[in-house]
């Protein structure tokens, strides 16, 4: 069973790192989900995957690659514990800028 999930679900920049702490049961699987608008209207595509013990912390960072050129761009993430299934999601907007970040770190966004 998930215990406590603190991730900040305010808006996000591509290229900005987000921390996320868990504490569960079991090992934590953490699937990132990615919408964007155009070219995929309605639809959320896995990008991004990755595996924690049951407590810790990891950093999530939106891909700049992946929302270059996104009108609307969407994040869903979705927490789980593999001992028993327990899930916990979160969405936050992935707002456009004018100049994304090139260079920064996409840990977990493709991973």
């Amino acid at each position: 069973m998930i215990r406590d999930v603190d991730f900040d679900t305010s808006p996000i920049k591509p290229g900005e790192a987000r921390m996320i702490d868990i504490t569960a049961d079991g090992e934590v699987q953490i699937e990132i989900w990615c919408y964007r608008e155009p070219p995929n209207p309605g639809k959320f595509v896995v990008c991004g995957h990755l595996r924690m013990p049951r407590t810790g912390s990891g950093v999530l960072t939106p891909s700049p690659t992946h929302f270059q050129g996104a009108a609307v761009g969407r994040w869903r993430v979705d927490v789980t514990d593999i001992s028993d299934g327990d899930t916990r999601s979160f969405k936050l907007d992935v707002v456009a800028t004018s100049s994304s970040p090139t260079s920064a770190p996409a840990a977990g966004a493709g991973a």
